[in-house]
């Protein structure tokens, strides 16, 4: 594109040299007009451009609109050759209303981390990482935000199975569960942006190992009331790990279901 645009501004050069320098020698072009034409062909692919990446910003497309912005970036080798708005004053417009967009975009990912919607993420990370300059240096700064936040969910579940009490706790259970939801999605839709993503297979291997041998420490204690003919606790155990079962899904281990 810039070389294109080098080649007809030098052209367009030449073509105002010989009108304005040696009249005798334009006259005898077939098309006399041919500044005026190219004046009003460059001037209406400006208003064009601009009518486009009007529209493209009401619709936030951010990625399309930073495409325009390159053309446009390019054709200001143009500027010198027309009269009234040139494509300097455009450029100039949407790359602070890009930068604008892109800041915005980069502050909706960062919310999006703290609700641990990935999927919003992913959407908004891939605008950062297709767009200029500005946008990679927010997709570097948003991608180390994202591996420290998925770095102590991790953790902190890890934490959270191995402090698990002697008694069965539903809520601290469910929190698990809970945690290890989001860790699976984090999977399926950020994984390439991860330092780490074999840590979240790791991860649940990890925790569903540390409740397993937690809950057969739990169906011991039931068979030692039954022992005991204590049926009344037994089967509340029973039904605390069934609860579990629920609770955890696919999460529970196969070997004790």
């Amino acid at each position: 594109m810039l070389e294109k645009v080098r080649i007809i501004s030098n052209r367009l050069q030449e073509i105002c040299e010989i009108d304005t320098k040696y009249s005798r020698v334009f006259i005898r072009f077939s098309k006399k007009t041919i500044v005026k034409d190219w004046k009003n062909d460059l001037s209406n692919y400006l208003i064009e451009l601009s009518d486009e990446m009007k529209t493209l910003n009401h619709t936030d497309q951010i990625e399309a609109l930073n495409t325009k912005l390159s053309i446009v970036q390019a054709l200001r080798k143009l500027d010198w050759f027309l009269e009234g708005e040139k494509f300097t004053d455009i450029y100039r417009t949407y790359q602070n209303i890009i930068f604008e967009k892109i800041s915005g975009v980069s502050q909706q990912i960062i919310d999006a981390i703290k609700e641990f919607d990935y999927q919003r993420v992913a959407d908004k990370m891939m605008a950062l990482q297709s767009s200029n300059e500005v946008g990679k240096h927010y997709y570097a700064e948003v991608k180390q935000s994202l591996n420290a936040s998925l770095n102590l969910l991790i953790d902190g579940t890890k934490a959270q199975a191995i402090t698990l009490g002697n008694n069965i706790e539903i809520e601290e259970i469910k929190l698990i569960g809970e945690n290890l939801k989001r860790i699976e999605r984090a999977r399926q839709f950020i994984e390439k942006h991860l330092d780490a993503p074999d840590e979240i297979d790791n991860c649940i291997e990890d925790v569903k190992e540390k409740i397993e041998k937690r809950i057969k420490r739990f169906l011991v204690g039931v068979k030692t009331l039954i022992d005991n003919h204590n049926f009344f606790e037994a089967d509340k155990k029973i039904d605390s790990i069934t609860l579990v079962c629920t609770l955890l899904g696919k999460y529970y281990g196969k070997e004790i279901s």
